[in-house]
């Protein structure tokens, strides 16, 4: 049942018991195998979505057919923040990275309780806005090296899996918006400094100050 699992999670865990019990009844959870897709740019956005197992990613398809993957959700967070503050449709597609499990909260009772709650309300727009602004750095990457943009998104993901991220090089390099040759190459002068640790589909970070020092470092 994903009410549990809701309440304690930041907003909800600010709910009094009787909305706790009417966030249980209204929402519902689903699986979704590795490839799946959650919800497509455009769909409307009927519920917010919080991610309960796996691992979601939030993607664009270009027109040549090339995948940009905007960001990759862990387990207990929400995705597609925009959609949840003004209920349009969501901006990207989610796409399971792995087998998942996804927790529907439907969007007239999320907006609702926004309203009634002005406690919720402050901190879900905390919460919300925090995640905003990680998109917002990341668009700064377009004026970064490689190296400090693969650095950001080791760092990025090191807080969401700490400490073992469990994404492919070709995911890392979607991820780092440069093509798996280089995102191989990069990573490997990392591994020769003891930075990080890989194997088959995952990496473990191993030295997140120096990775840091070189986010900070001149391009």
């Amino acid at each position: 049942m994903p009410g549990p699992f809701l309440s304690q999670l930041e907003p909800f865990n600010r709910l009094n018991p009787a909305e706790k019990r009417r966030l249980a009844a209204v929402s519902r959870e689903k699986a979704f195998k590795k490839g799946e897709t959650v919800f497509r740019v455009g769909d409307p956005a009927l519920a917010l979505c919080v991610l309960r197992k796996g691992r979601i990613h939030l993607m664009k398809f270009l027109a040549g057919g090339q995948a940009s993957t905007n960001c990759v959700m862990g387990p207990g967070e929400i995705f597609c923040c925009i959609s949840a503050l003004d209920a349009k449709p969501y901006p990207a597609e989610a796409v399971a990275g792995e087998n998942s499990v996804v927790v529907f909260v439907p969007m007239p009772f999320f907006q609702g309780l926004l309203r009634r709650h002005p406690d919720f309300l402050d901190h879900s727009l905390r919460l919300l806005c925090g995640r905003l602004r990680q998109v917002e750095e990341k668009s700064c990457m377009a004026y970064e090296s490689v190296e400090q943009r693969l650095a950001r998104v080791l760092l990025m993901l090191l807080k969401k899996f700490n400490p073992t991220i469990p994404l492919t090089k070709r995911e890392l390099a979607e991820l780092a918006h440069t093509t798996q040759e280089t995102a191989i190459r990069i990573l490997g002068r990392f591994k020769k400094r003891g930075l990080i640790r890989s194997s088959r589909g995952q990496l473990t970070v191993l030295d997140p100050k120096t990775l840091a020092s070189f986010v900070h470092s001149p391009s």
